[in-house]
């Protein structure tokens, strides 16, 4: 069921990636779905799920919108799938400032490899505009924390029940 439930948050986050970019293009530069996949399954599964969402859905995303330099985004989302799901299994961040810092930080250091790996690989690269930065980093994490509760109220997970704490 797990794999069935990686595919489709997949294809959703990529559904709405095409939806973004044909509606609305400029909010394509403040929002990036498949770091909130990468974010749930992080703080959900494990760091080996959120590793492979991350690498797919980076894949996805190569292959579907930036078939430039194919391979970039599902090296970054590994990575970062790999690191928060890390610091995940250490310090519990599966609360509201948790999802809300991961979202943060994943959008940040996204964007920093980003640059990173386009001047490795001797790609001109735009200057990150700070400001830009902030804003795609504050929209990230408030979509994280607002995805956990809707995912929850669908899938029938229970927080308390989970834990191991009476209703």
């Amino acid at each position: 069921m797990s794999l069935l439930q990686g595919l489709l948050a997949l294809a959703l986050a990529l559904g709405l990636d095409a939806l973004l970019g044909r509606l609305l293009p400029a909010a394509l530069g403040y929002f990036d779905p498949m770091l909130v996949v990468v974010a749930y399954f992080a703080l959900r599964r494990s760091q080996a799920s959120a590793m492979l969402v991350g690498c797919a859905g980076g894949l996805l995303h190569d292959g579907w919108f930036h078939a430039a330099v194919f391979g970039v985004s599902g090296f970054k989302k590994t990575l970062e799938g790999w690191v928060v799901g890390g610091i995940a299994t250490r310090i519990d961040l599966n609360h509201l400032p948790g999802r809300i810092g991961v979202g943060v930080l994943l959008s940040i250091a996204d964007q920093l490899l980003d640059v990173g790996l386009y001047r490795l690989l001797g790609l001109r690269v735009v200057p990150i505009d700070p400001v830009r930065m902030l804003l795609r980093a504050a929209a990230t994490g408030l979509l994280v924390a607002a995805i956990f509760p809707i995912v929850d109220r669908v899938s029938g997970h229970d927080a308390s029940r989970a834990l191991g704490r009476k209703a």
